[in-house]
């Protein structure tokens, strides 16, 4: 794993005068050296994720075994960190309001969300994932870009409500999802 040091502006132009005022990078005393770095400590990232990338902080890893709950809505984001799949005592999942086309297959460990809230993103089809989050009572996938769901939706024996709206489904495949989930609340409302 890489280290990246993130120095401000004001430390690294303190670091260029002093090297070139010295000639040379070597000539700056170790002392100064550790103080600089002390500075700027808190300031180290543990992993330097691609734009557009969720990927949790040390804090949130931390607290990963006691979070039942994880909102990452409206944020833009494109992917997900594998380590998603390590906060497995998650009941409900926020992923609203992305770019998401796809989802990690890591999430088939969070076998404990009840909630998981897909809306307003770039999905094309469900992923098969979804299908391995055994778990779920309550699924949102209106503003996305499905036109019909697999016929494996009838996995998600818990699923007690479905909302689908804003979508390309055509009126056969409503009525194929109501009848795969008979015992599901199939909301189409495109609010």
């Amino acid at each position: 794993m890489w280290i990246k040091l993130t120095i401000p502006r004001k430390v690294f132009f303190l670091i260029k005068l002093y090297v070139t005022m010295n000639k040379g990078f070597h000539q700056l005393s170790l002392l100064f050296f550790i103080l600089l770095l002390m500075g700027c400590a808190g300031q180290v990232a543990e992993e330097q994720a691609e734009p557009g990338t969720w990927v949790p902080n040390s804090k949130l890893l931390a607290q990963k075994d006691k979070l039942f709950e994880l909102n990452l809505s409206d944020q833009g984001y494109t992917t997900l960190s594998d380590q998603l799949g390590e906060f497995t005592q998650l009941e409900k999942l926020n992923l609203k309001g992305n770019k998401l086309s796809d989802l990690p297959p890591v999430l088939g460990n969070l076998k404990n969300v009840r909630r998981l809230n897909l809306a307003k993103n770039e999905l094309k089809e469900l992923p098969a994932v979804v299908l391995e989050m055994t778990g779920i009572k309550e699924l949102d996938l209106r503003h996305n870009k499905l036109e019909k769901l697999p016929e494996e939706i009838k996995k998600l024996s818990k699923l007690h409500t479905i909302y689908i709206g804003n979508n390309y489904f055509s009126d056969i495949q409503r009525v194929t999802i109501r009848e795969w989930l008979p015992k599901t609340k199939v909301i189409i409302s495109n609010e």
